[in-house]
């Protein structure tokens, strides 16, 4: 992976990541926490890959394929998640909904290019 892509990986997932720790700060103020547990769940574990995902790509090592496609893989379903949950903290879901995707579409166009000889080009399969 050339300098640029690495940069545009960290640039992407820590900005997911710091999307998501805000979200969790407010969520957990919110009137209604308890019906945001299961956001606040995948906040935390968006933010974690997120963090692991910068740190995996850079050593460019045996496992950074398989980071990448989690990578994508827990920023979809973390969006998913908080569009689903957008009623009940409108603001802080949709920002951290926006920083997945960007998140997960910048990872995906890393995987297509650096991994396609190892997949065909096609779009990861979600890790199983």
């Amino acid at each position: 992976m050339n300098r640029e892509e690495l940069q545009k990986c960290a640039e992407a997932c820590a900005a997911c990541s710091l999307a998501c720790d805000y979200g969790i700060a407010a969520m957990l103020k919110n009137q209604h926490p308890e019906k945001l547990k299961d956001c606040i769940t995948s906040l935390l574990e968006c933010a974690a890959i997120c963090r692991a995902t910068v740190a995996v790509m850079s050593l460019e090592g045996t496992f950074s394929e398989k980071q990448c496609q989690l990578c994508i893989d827990v920023c979809d379903h973390c969006m998913q998640v908080c569009e689903a949950h957008v009623q009940w903290e409108s603001e802080h879901t949709r920002i951290c909904a926006e920083a997945c995707r960007r998140c997960s579409d910048v990872c995906e166009d890393i995987f297509m290019h650096q991994f396609k000889s190892n997949n065909n080009n096609v779009r990861p399969s979600p890790i199983k």
